[in-house]
């Protein structure tokens, strides 16, 4: 079921919305989908990127959508973090958080260090907006930069190994 206000159907010539109403359906599946719920979630934007289908290029386009409420956004990245594999008609689609150039080059920065701790089975996180953290003795442990984990790895032997060659 799809609710959209009156004032809507008054300022927006319908062959134009139509297709983000169509967005608003998907969207509201896949969530459906994802959580198993009937709750709705209020959709405040949805978009598709880039506007125009480019033929040469096979991959399809991204749905960018934006929640009322930040907690819906939480609750939804949750649930598809997870379920892993979320599908829409067989097709798998990736759910995930739109962050600026500037934060996702900030985040790639930890990418190394992230494997390296996921494979001693630290338990690696990358907090927002850039920030690492990682169990280490029973502790979780947060890093805003490489820096700070540097100082901090050199009173403990064993992280200061596992990083070795990274910091």
């Amino acid at each position: 079921m799809l609710h959209f206000h009156q004032h809507y159907a008054k300022s927006f010539n319908f062959s134009t919305f139509l297709p983000i109403l169509v967005i608003f359906c998907i969207l509201k599946i896949i969530i459906i989908a994802i959580l198993v719920s009937m709750k709705w979630y209020k959709i405040q934007e949805a978009q598709r990127a880039p506007n125009k289908l480019n033929p040469n290029r096979p991959t399809p386009r991204h749905i960018i959508i934006k929640m009322a409420k930040v907690s819906d956004k939480e609750r939804i990245l949750k649930a598809a973090r997870e379920k892993q594999n979320v599908t829409y008609k067989g097709t798998p689609i990736r759910i995930s958080a739109d962050f600026s150039t500037e934060t996702l080059q900030a985040r790639r920065e930890w990418q190394e260090i992230f494997k390296v701790l996921k494979g001693k089975n630290m338990q690696p996180r990358i907090l927002y907006p850039a920030r690492i953290s990682f169990k280490i003795e029973g502790e979780i442990k947060i890093f805003s930069n490489k820096q700070k984990l540097k100082e901090y790895s050199n009173t403990k032997p064993r992280l200061k190994e596992i990083l070795k060659g990274l910091l």
